[in-house]
């Protein structure tokens, strides 16, 4: 392989998110990048999104809610367009170990006569930006004493056919197999 890492090594993570304490009167909102594809090349993009409620300890009585959205840049040419809630999450009163992914998902109504589910199951793209935004809230007297979650972002390339296969060069180390 020649100089760095692959590039498909930034086309997929999972991360630990931890949200912290906090109590009724204080919700807690956060974000972060998970993922970042830059292909150099236009492609159709297959995904697995996933989450996981992985650690919550509480106190007191009451309710919880964490909403997790998946925010995606798509970038094609000289222009990208941003999904802000691309994906979205749900755990409600401690679904602890609770595992949620897909591999596709449901795009917005396209009219008010439409009957047809708008499935998103690929994206066209040459650089794809992935982030997770939350909302952690609870009712009642219940405080979160900790409270992490579990994100991840995979994409792959429908057709990975490098034009430098082609004359015999694989700078990626495409041909070790491991």
């Amino acid at each position: 392989m020649s100089g760095g890492i692959p590039p498909w090594h930034m086309w997929g993570t999972n991360k630990r998110i931890d949200i912290g304490a906090f109590g009724p009167a204080s919700p807690i909102n956060g974000s972060e990048q998970i993922v970042k594809v830059g292909y150099g090349r236009p492609d159709t993009w297959s995904f697995l999104l996933q989450g996981q409620l992985v650690d919550l300890t509480t106190t007191g009585a009451g309710g919880l809610t964490i909403e997790l959205f998946f925010v995606v840049l798509i970038g094609l040419g000289r222009t990208n367009f941003r999904i802000p809630a691309f994906e979205h999450y749900t755990w409600v009163n401690g679904e602890q170990d609770k595992l949620i992914y897909s591999t596709e998902v449901l795009g917005p109504t396209r009219s008010a006569a439409d009957t047809v589910e708008n499935l998103i199951r690929d994206i066209p793209a040459e650089t794809i930006d992935v982030g997770v935004s939350y909302t952690a809230t609870v009712t009642g007297s219940m405080s979160i004493l900790s409270a992490a979650l579990n994100v991840g972002a995979f994409f792959a390339p429908k057709v990975h056919v490098r034009p430098e296969w082609h004359e015999g060069r694989f700078p990626g180390g495409e041909t070790e197999g491991h």
